[in-house]
């Protein structure tokens, strides 16, 4: 038991690492240009390419989530029967036992409810890093912006404008469209804004510092709007 309780330990920064590296190191040079063209590029967003890497960042983070929600799962009853054994009182280790399936349960319904979401937006995905859409968010408000990031929660993040890394709406909830109402996003690229710079720089994408990284030799920086 002991040795499934240490696997479990180390499991959670494990597959937090590896995500991360996931992130790092796949989807985001796909994203901003390290791998092929900049994801914010016309002929980039929303093609079959773009989509397939936002679907597999929603698989990549279903994954992580699985794997922290098992080994927590199996601490929580670990520990759990370690206090009910170190007493010896019948009500303390019914007390003990009923706590342990009572959290056991609260973390099993808070991580699961995220997973049948993922799952079908990974079976079906309908946009792409990059692309320009609408779609509504968790207070049903219809939001548009460029799909710059994606998590289980709080779901497809867009960006009103690309801006540079870290944008200053990134990750919130009233910017992200839940994985739950994937159904309400559709592409807006007729109306997207700034399709003069889409079309040749994407060092917006980008920090600053890796402009010159990115940008063709010799071409100036997009104006300022």
């Amino acid at each position: 038991m002991e040795v499934i309780i240490a696997i479990c330990g180390i499991s959670v920064p494990l597959s937090m690492l590896v995500s991360s590296s996931v992130d790092w190191y796949l989807i985001r040079s796909f994203r901003e240009g390290v791998i092929g063209a900049p994801a914010c590029q016309p002929h980039v967003a929303g093609s079959d390419a773009s989509v397939s890497h936002l679907k597999y960042w929603v698989m990549n983070r279903l994954v992580c989530e699985f794997i922290v929600w098992i080994a927590v799962a199996i601490g929580i009853g670990y520990l759990s029967s370690l206090v009910e054994n170190a007493t010896s009182d019948p009500t303390s280790k019914a007390t003990f036992n009923l706590l342990g399936f009572i959290g056991i349960a609260a973390w099993s319904i808070r991580e699961l409810a995220k997973l049948p979401t993922a799952v079908e937006f990974v079976r079906f995905p309908s946009v792409g890093i990059g692309q320009h859409v609408t779609g509504r968010n968790p207070d049903c408000d219809m939001i548009s912006g460029y799909v710059h990031d994606v998590a289980l929660v709080p779901g497809v993040q867009l960006i009103e404008a690309p801006v540079g890394n870290p944008a200053k709406d990134f990750s919130l909830p009233k910017r992200s469209v839940p994985l739950r109402q994937r159904d309400t996003l559709e592409d807006a690229t007729a109306t997207a804004p700034h399709p003069h710079r889409c079309a040749s720089h994407c060092e917006f994408w980008i920090p600053a510092c890796e402009v010159g990284l990115r940008s063709p030799a010799g071409a100036a920086p997009a104006p300022a709007d």
